[in-house]
């Protein structure tokens, strides 16, 4: 999919960038079932500008949401993203977490299908197991967010729309509430769902 479209600016360009490159990446270990490693010989990290410097992206949570018309001009999503990723470090360590929810028509709720970790380990050293004995899991809930909706036309276009912000003084558009015990649940900004709809719709118009 295209970045999405509209006047970006310089941090929109920098995040569609990275997390367009950062999955054409993915897509070849899955494609090759080849880890980055014996690819390319090489590893990667995200990196943003910090004042003269660059600092690693961590506290970082992208969220994918889908959204469909339905009939010209009405578009429907489901009220909670389908996949999270967390990006956090332990020490030099990169740990994504990755969160699967699905949708139960019967009491129209969702569920957590999966909550994984994925420990990508340094390039300049072995990594040893017992430096992870004592970790805990970082918090979905991050002072980062990027949400990301698929969505799809009644012509059967798709495309891409990004929204990025900074959430750690203002209210995020989503909450993971009991994120780390049996009792999961989602606590969604009604507000920002209908503001990303009507975005959508505009994007998906504009792009015909």
């Amino acid at each position: 999919m295209g970045a999405p479209s509209g006047n970006l600016n310089k941090l929109e360009k920098g995040i569609s960038t990275a997390v367009h490159f950062s999955t054409s990446l993915l897509s070849q270990e899955i494609i090759s079932q080849l880890s980055l490693k014996e690819l390319f010989g090489v590893g990667y990290e995200i990196v943003h500008p910090l004042g003269a410097n660059l600092a690693k992206f961590a506290n970082l949570t992208y969220v994918f949401w889908t959204a469909e018309e339905e009939v010209s001009g009405r578009w429907k999503m489901l009220p909670f993203p389908f996949l999270t990723f967390n990006y956090s470090y332990n020490g030099d360590i990169l740990i994504i977490r990755s969160v699967r929810a699905s949708w139960i028509p019967k009491n129209s709720s969702c569920k957590i299908d999966s909550d994984e970790l994925h420990v990508i380990s340094p390039m300049h050293r072995v990594l040893n197991p017992d430096e992870l004995r004592d970790y805990s899991p970082a918090s979905l809930n991050s002072k980062w967010m990027c949400n990301i909706f698929l969505w799809k036309n009644r012509q059967g276009n798709t495309g891409a729309f990004a929204t990025f912000g900074n959430y750690y003084n203002q209210s995020p558009p989503i909450i993971w509430t009991n994120e780390f015990t049996k009792d999961e649940g989602i606590d969604v900004n009604v507000q920002f769902v209908k503001t990303s709809i009507s975005k959508i719709a505009l994007q998906a118009y504009n792009d015909k």
